[in-house]
């Protein structure tokens, strides 16, 4: 069988797959009621739900509002394609910022995986920001994403040039470290490629954004290029669609191989059964020579992440560990001193400060979110994403404070541990270190104020704040002054007093 028929099984056998998967998809929506236009109620359901087990920080904004509205088209720049989805580059009306818009047709499979993936409020500093969702349009879901300008990984990757090893070693971690808090937060992704990874900004290859999240949710159909990716231990089961942790850390091992020597392992084979028999055999070949001047624990390090048996491959904090890695990609060091002088300075925030602070740095600080990010991993030293006392301590100590570091320490987590865990998460963490002189700006606080004044009357309302920042109603009515709440219990707040309201935290 040729390389054209069998890709043309292939696809056929996928296609079939794919359809089933949309009947079950449909049947299971419509048993379970999840079949709906996004409308308010159904986006309060959502919340409900998150509540039940801890209230989260939602750094995807809901709007009701027409799309139109709120966003202009910038005809400047061409549409891009991706599957079936379009991207459109547009502006925002009130704070100018530039995003991209990607429209996704409705279909009982979309609204499936859009469903899903708004609850799980994905927020990493290598996987491209989804910054808003629009629910009003009748024929397409939209959400609004950082605009990504530089070029797939792909495309950077050229057979004639090599890339050095130490660029090398810090974008491999930025791939691990975006696969990594996928898997912290159950997902697989099952999919990785060298089309998963774009770089952030034009001409300008250091900071790579995972973008291909709705393949974490509907697998594409595999192909010569993508089939590389599969590991030997699912390689036999590509129709029934297994996917595993360890198959992702094989994937991420593959990109490594392919970054590091210009050239996929498998370069040789033909056909996808050709493919599929090396990959079987576990077969790597260091023979070309661009791997002659990589460095035996590069090698090594890549024999490890491609280990046939998957018992035997590390997991991605022992990759990220792993003696290549940190010998290669060496973060800058960040300034503890100023960070803790921070922690220990700062005026704590009501529940209903917190969230619109969290809103405003999504909106304002979204270009210095990375350096948060770094900030942030300065202290949790075992990368659980959250930072406990004793990870504290440690940072403490290193300054040399002595006995006073354990009162101090008990002081900062009663004020930051907002949710009473015993660890201060990332964005119980970011409300402290973030300038709020630079945040809190008079623009900064207008342009907000119109923002989430959806109905434009110049007074806000717990609904239209519930709304916006997912939270309940009862919240805001809890920590908002009670000069601003009517006698029947309606919430009412002008600019001056959403101003005054905000700047008590300097």
């Amino acid at each position: 069988m040729g390389a054209c028929q069998v890709k043309s099984k292939l696809k056929s056998e996928q296609k079939q797959r794919l359809e089933k998967r949309k009947k079950l998809l449909y049947s299971k929506s419509i048993l379970n009621g999840t079949v709906k236009n996004y409308t308010f109620e159904s986006q309060q359901t959502i919340k409900t739900e998150q509540t039940q087990q801890k209230e989260q920080v939602s750094s995807i904004l809901i709007s009701t509002q027409n799309f139109n509205k709120v966003y202009t088209m910038l005809n400047q720049y061409k549409p891009i394609l991706v599957g079936e989805d379009k991207i459109l580059t547009i502006q925002h009306n009130i704070n100018a910022q530039v995003r991209h818009a990607r429209f996704i047709e409705r279909s009982p499979e979309n609204d499936s995986w859009i469903e899903t993936f708004l609850k799980q409020n994905l927020n990493h500093p290598n996987i491209i920001r989804v910054y808003e969702y629009f629910s009003s349009e009748k024929d397409f879901h939209i959400l609004i994403q950082e605009q990504i300008l530089g070029i797939s990984l792909c495309e950077y990757i050229k057979p004639s040039e090599q890339i050095k090893e130490c660029l090398a070693a810090q974008l491999i971690v930025q791939i691990l470290q975006a696969i990594q808090y996928l898997h912290q937060n159950n997902i697989i992704h099952g999919r990785i490629s060298q089309n998963s990874f774009f770089f952030a900004q034009e001409n300008n290859f250091t900071k790579l954004k995972l973008v291909d999240y709705k393949d974490i949710y509907l697998r594409p159909e595999l192909n010569l290029n993508s089939i590389i990716f599969i590991p030997p231990e699912l390689i036999t089961f590509i129709q029934e669609e297994k996917f595993s942790k360890e198959g992702d850390i094989w994937a991420c091992g593959i990109l490594a191989y392919i970054i590091l020597n210009s050239a996929s392992p498998y370069s040789k084979c033909k056909t996808i059964q050709s493919m599929q028999n090396q990959i079987m055999r576990g077969t790597l070949f260091f023979e070309s020579t661009s791997f002659d001047k990589i460095s035996s624990a590069g090698k090594n390090f890549i024999k490890k992440m491609l280990a046939r048996l998957l018992t035997q491959r590390p997991t991605i904090q022992q990759a990220l560990n792993d003696p290549w890695i940190t010998q290669n990609a060496i973060p800058k060091k960040i300034n503890t001193k100023d960070t803790i002088n921070k922690l220990s300075q700062f005026k704590q925030a009501n529940k209903l400060q917190f969230h619109l602070m969290i809103h405003m740095i999504n909106v304002f600080f979204s270009q210095t979110f990375s350096q948060l990010i770094n900030t942030f991993n300065e202290f949790d030293v075992n990368k659980d994403g959250r930072v406990n006392m004793e990870e504290m301590m440690v940072a403490y100590k290193v300054l040399g404070t002595g006995d006073e570091a354990k009162d101090e320490v008990k002081q900062i987590f009663e004020k930051l541990d907002t949710d009473g865990s015993g660890d201060i998460d990332f964005y119980e963490f970011v409300i402290a270190v973030t300038d709020r002189q630079a945040l809190f700006t008079i623009q900064n606080l207008q342009l907000t104020f119109q923002t989430l004044n959806i109905s434009r009357n110049g007074r806000l309302t717990d609904q239209e704040l519930s709304y916006a920042l997912q939270i309940p109603i009862e919240t805001i009515q809890e920590y908002l002054p009670k000069t601003h709440i009517s006698k029947n219990g309606k919430v009412t707040l002008d600019l001056k007093s959403f101003k005054e309201f905000m700047l008590e935290l300097l």
